[in-house]
């Protein structure tokens, strides 16, 4: 195979923005959006070849760059990073397709379509990268093209974008800082040559710290999760749906696999597996707290997606091979079902107008397919059987029960999970409420269901959560992930997914037919009333308040929550009062004093001047004698001194 090809789907991407950028400006006619699909799924296809040549021998790409040292240009396809390119690729393919009709009538299309092939051909650029600098080179360009991303719709958008912004640049600092550290240990920038690092001393620690940073911040974990909400509410839902919903997880993930798996060996340090843990749990914990109280679909699916991402740190956290490959499962997973519901939400607003839970309602019979949909995409999400997202839940919950002879405080890991489980599935069964379910508001007119081209996507999305549940063992565990960990992968438990899909699939057969064929009926006598002519009230129950009284009556879920609307949780907003206050600090210590000394300095250099003005009267005399008089009083000086 001919090693070149690594660079197509980074260059193709490049050349395919700035050609979006030049061309002519239309609400309607969208050439953006057919440049966007054609490069999309041409770099899906090479992706494919890509992976199944990977699988063989790694593929090597090597061109000198900066002529520094060992900065060289290298890309290199091995069995992780191709899978993660195969399915990003993959996700850019048919978002962009999903976008083809979403966008029609929006603004500035064509830096919609730039922006978003600027990220595919960088997110591409990072995955391949072996060389620590190439990778912190895409890296940025993916932190300029969020922004870009987020702030599409302009002023409205802007503050959101800038919080992004700088929240992904203040972690890619401390990234460059660890790729910094690593240089110092091996000198070199090779990932080929960083290879199973020690966490046992100071600076090897540190330099995993810092990149981890960057990699958490990427997939939205705590604290570093807060860019997410807020550009939710700013950008169009197919940004949401393809950034933080899937291509962030994949990118973020995969450089904390690397980190975990390749470059450090991360049972070396079990105080560092436990940081790990520890913010994964806490990630599920404050993400699903703060989420099954929201009343926007948008903020709501953000802190869901926030969630799920603290599951992948998780299993990755406990250094075992089964946690290793539940992580990654739960990366996949995650990508794909949180893409679905961001697409879902994405669809419903297309009809709609509307994303607050409040004025949607009954849309289950007007939207039948997107309504399908939903609920295996929630299904998945919450980790129902025989849906992917049980499936790589349980192999985490086997990672964390298998450190927990090494790690005393393993089970409060498994119980934070298992709680993130339960409040998740009460999340879909609140948003399922809300959008498909009860009665439509008297706002929402007959409406239609969307597009093929809005549907298609979805109907994928939704089949990939069924087959890589029931098939796990054979498709997605077996060619993707168990490859990419090298390592061996003993059974989870008891649980096989084939036959337990039939059997409940009989137990659903079951209670259809006790259903249909049930012989209770109830009985409905008339109403008596009187003569009256009855008017009927129409009566709408909103699932906005769904759990709010039990999850209110809890206490510290009632303060996570109140304290995490206030911004106790936004490192964002924690980090500005900082600056703030250091600001005011340095004010009035250096800034003020400084502008006092230097007023009375300038009063005293004009009084100064106006004295010796006073002097300077252009008499001849005056002068001599002040050169006498000077002269003498040297000379005096001078014998008093030197006598």
């Amino acid at each position: 195979m001919n090693s070149d090809i690594l660079l197509v789907p980074i260059v193709s991407s490049l050349i395919a923005g700035a050609v979006c950028l030049v061309l002519p400006r239309s609400r309607r006619f969208m050439p953006g959006a057919v440049i966007s699909s054609v490069v999309t799924g041409i770099i899906f296809l090479l992706s494919v070849y890509i992976w199944t040549a990977a699988r063989g021998a790694p593929v090597l790409f090597h061109r000198e760059w900066l002529g520094i040292g060992d900065i060289d240009f290298r890309l290199v396809a091995k069995s992780l990073n191709a899978f993660v390119l195969l399915f990003a690729s993959g996700f850019a393919f048919l978002l962009t397709l999903f976008s083809a009709t979403y966008m029609v009538g929006k603004p500035r299309l064509n830096e919609y379509y730039a922006y978003l092939l600027f990220t595919v051909g960088a997110a591409c650029g990072a995955i391949l990268a072996d060389n620590l600098i190439v990778l912190i080179f895409f890296w940025e360009i993916l932190g300029l093209t969020l922004y870009g991303l987020v702030g599409i719709y302009g002023s409205s958008s802007l503050p959101a974008a800038r919080k992004s912004f700088l929240m992904v640049a203040a972690a890619d600092f401390f990234l460059l800082l660890g790729v910094g550290l690593l240089y110092t240990l091996y000198g070199s920038f090779n990932m080929s040559e960083i290879w199973a690092t020690p966490l046992s001393s100071p600076v090897s620690i540190a330099a995993f710290l810092f990149v981890a940073c960057g990699a958490l911040t990427k997939a939205g974990v705590y604290p570093f999760h807060t860019w997410i909400p807020a550009a939710s509410l700013a950008s169009p839902l197919s940004v949401m749906a393809f950034l933080p919903g899937s291509l962030d997880k994949l990118v973020g993930i995969y450089l904390l696999a690397r980190l975990c798996l390749d470059l450090f060996t991360l049972h070396s340090s079990m105080g560092v597996a436990v940081l790990l843990m520890l913010a994964g749990s806490v990630t599920i914990v404050l993400g699903v707290t703060m989420a099954v109280l929201q009343k926007d679909l948008r903020r709501m699916l953000a802190y869901l997606a926030i969630s799920s991402s603290g599951y992948m740190v998780l299993g990755l956290g406990t250094g075992t091979s089964m946690g290793a490959v539940g992580g990654l499962f739960h990366m996949l997973n995650g990508a794909l079902y949180m893409a679905l519901l961001f697409s879902v939400a994405a669809s419903v607003e297309y009809r709609t107008g509307k994303t607050s839970l409040e004025e949607l309602g009954g849309l289950s019979y007007m939207m039948p397919m997107t309504f399908a949909v939903f609920l295996v995409g929630g299904m998945a999400l919450s980790g129902v059987p025989p849906f992917n997202g049980f499936f790589s839940k349980w192999m985490i919950y086997q990672g964390v029960i298998s450190v927990g002879s090494e790690v005393k405080i393993s089970p409060l890991f498994l119980v934070a999970a298992l709680f993130g489980s339960v409040l998740t599935l009460a999340c879909f069964l609140k948003m399922g409420h809300s959008i498909f379910l009860g009665n439509r508001p008297r706002t929402i007119g007959a409406i239609r269901e969307v597009g093929f081209w809005m549907g298609f996507p979805k109907v994928v999305f939704a089949l990939a959560c069924i087959v890589f549940g029931i098939f796990a063992f054979s498709i997605p565990l077996r060619q993707f992930v168990i490859p990419s960990v090298r390592r061996p992968v003993y059974p989870a438990g008891l649980w096989t997914p084939g036959i337990a899909t039939v059997l409940l699939f009989i137990g659903l057969a079951i209670g259809a037919l006790v259903y249909l064929f049930g012989k209770v009926r109830p009985k409905v006598s008339g109403r008596f009333i009187g003569g009256e002519v009855l008017q009927e009230e129409e009566v709408r129950i909103p699932g906005t308040d769904f759990y709010r009284t039990s999850v209110r009556s809890i206490d510290m879920l009632d303060k996570t929550y109140e304290v995490g609307e206030q911004g106790a949780f936004d490192i964002f907003i924690q980090g500005m009062a900082v600056f703030r206050g250091l600001g005011a600090f340095l004010l009035n210590i250096i800034d003020r004093p400084l502008d006092r000394f230097y007023d009375v300095f300038a009063k005293f250099a004009l009084l100064l001047g106006r004295g010796l003005s006073a002097l300077h009267t252009g008499s001849l005399r005056v002068y001599l004698s002040w050169i006498l008089g000077l002269g003498g009083a040297l000379i005096l000086i001078f014998v008093l001194l030197f006598g």
